[in-house]
């Protein structure tokens, strides 16, 4: 059974961002539907697959591995 719902500091290695980088965009809206139980923040894998590993996305698009 795959996890729903991921922990910031989960988040954080699957992206590459800094736990802080996705609070700010949790704030912002730019990352949605998160949920708040007592201290933890719960993201949605679906946004964080949307996310991605910056570098990843670039070298996708670029076509190679630099």
């Amino acid at each position: 059974m795959m996890k729903k719902f991921a922990t910031i500091k989960e988040a954080a290695e699957a992206t590459g961002l800094s736990p802080r980088a996705l609070r700010v965009y949790i704030a912002s809206g730019q990352i949605r539907d998160c949920r708040k139980i007592g201290k933890h923040i719960l993201i949605p894998v679906e946004q964080i697959e949307r996310i991605g590993k910056p570098l990843t996305t670039a070298q996708s698009l670029r076509g190679s591995a630099a």
